[in-house]
């Protein structure tokens, strides 16, 4: 190819395209196709060799043959690969096997910046990979095709990144000089994930129009695979919170177990009781989430049968003095309704254990949670005691006053009964619905 290059400047026409087909050839034989491709279309007119005729129009013209079987598989791979360094190692080893590229950036938003998360260059027959996590600067990538892609979500291809563009004047271009370049947004519904870039330093035109389709599909596949990823590392994150949030609600119910323990007024000591039954019930919900996996939704069904059995087990209800029934359908709520609903219980239960069966009565304590009508649910709590004195309705306990708080909480409206015991039913609009 040299000597081609010494017989065309010296005007020595045929030798040097004899001299260009049989480099051409050659190329062709160890299979450097992007030089073969290079070759052919700067010389156009450059006639084929007789043993490769049918290779050469098999390939120069048209994109070289991929098996793309392989990257499809690997492709499915990375949707499983979670674990972030693990995921982005394996996307930039099939990126660079795959898009004759000698290096590869993987280019992450990150506060409002762009960052450089990893590289990955070729060193003879492996890969040299790299967690960078630093902000991306104009030495890493030309800095001008990197916020031009983040703002169109475009790709930006430069057969010859030496050639006059839009971006010649880009301080990388200029200084480190690649031969051929790709920059390929990671978009999903117009949202950008991320940002590959490939460069060659040794040819251009090392980009073909297969290859650019091909890292066209691989870069949506690593779109999924990076947001999986992402959403792994937020749900552990949310649950760290909810486990540690439930440990901070239960060093509070201890606190206030010593203080009812110490207080002289039996009333003093009840109060701390109330108050401890209260706190529990709130990170009973923060503890089934943390349990259950499900960190969006509270089933409502264990969280409040749990709750219901603290209770008895607080106040020594007994099995055979008071029964406890529950009817509860499948449902699930968000955490805010879940609490609301949580405190709701545990202040009509704790009443009714401590109020409605005096003089050690037997009777049974009903928890209900179901599908209402035209879309509502219908949280309830009876029990076939005493009832309620009219006093206390009309007046409002301070345990009646945060029951009508958290129907109001919950956007829904209270009925209460006292004919053959006491009831308690709160309608609210079923949102999930």
């Amino acid at each position: 190819e040299t000597a081609a290059r010494l017989c065309l400047a010296n005007g020595l026409t045929s030798a040097g395209c004899g001299h260009l087909a049989h480099a051409r050839d050659l190329y062709l034989r160890y299979g450097a196709m992007a030089k073969v491709r290079q070759i052919q279309q700067m010389h156009v007119n450059l006639p084929p060799a007789m043993h490769v005729v049918g290779q050469i129009e098999a390939h120069v013209p048209h994109a070289p043959a991929i098996d793309t079987a392989p990257l499809l598989k690997i492709a499915l791979a990375l949707s499983e690969e979670i674990g972030s360094d693990r995921l982005i190692e394996t996307m930039m080893g099939v990126v660079l096997q795959s898009s004759n590229a000698t290096r590869c950036l993987l280019i992450l938003p990150h506060g409002g910046e762009l960052r450089l998360e990893a590289e990955a260059v070729t060193a003879g027959d492996t890969i040299a990979f790299t967690i960078r996590r630093q902000v991306l600067s104009d030495h890493h990538a030309p800095a001008s095709i990197i916020r031009h892609v983040s703002a169109t979500r475009q790709a930006v291809l430069q057969d010859d990144a030496k050639a006059p563009s839009d971006y010649s004047d880009d301080r990388y271009l200029l200084e480190v000089r690649p031969q051929s370049l790709l920059c390929l947004p990671i978009a999903k519904r117009n949202r950008l994930l991320g940002i590959l870039y490939l460069e060659n330093g040794l040819t251009s035109h090392a980009f073909s129009e297969a290859r650019f389709d091909l890292l066209t599909l691989l870069a949506s596949q690593v779109a999924i695979s990076l947001e999986n990823a992402s959403l792994e590392e937020k749900e552990s994150l949310l649950k760290e919170v909810h486990h540690r949030v439930k440990n901070n609600l239960q060093l509070i119910t201890s606190l206030l177990n010593l203080q009812a323990a110490r207080a002289l007024d039996p009333a003093v000591s009840r109060l701390f009781e109330d108050s401890r039954n209260r706190v529990r019930s709130m990170a009973l919900v923060h503890e089934n989430l943390y349990r259950a996996g499900n960190l969006a939704r509270v089933s409502m069904g264990p969280h409040l049968r749990s709750l219901c059995a603290q209770l008895f087990r607080s106040f020594a209800a007994g099995q055979h003095r008071i029964a406890f029934s529950p009817d509860i359908d499948d449902i699930q709520l968000d955490l805010d309704r879940a609490v609301s609903c949580g405190l709701v219980v545990n202040e009509l239960v704790s009443n009714a254990l401590k109020h409605a069966f005096p003089d050690r009565a037997t009777g049974t304590v009903r928890v209900g949670l179901m599908f209402g009508s035209d879309g509502y649910l219908e949280l309830s709590v009876e029990d076939d005691g005493i009832g309620l004195p009219s006093s206390s309705i009309s007046t409002g306990s301070l345990g009646l006053q945060l029951v009508e708080d958290l129907s109001h909480q919950l956007h829904g409206k209270l009925f209460i009964s006292s004919i053959n015991g006491s009831r308690f039913l709160i309608r609210f609009l079923d949102e999930g619905n």
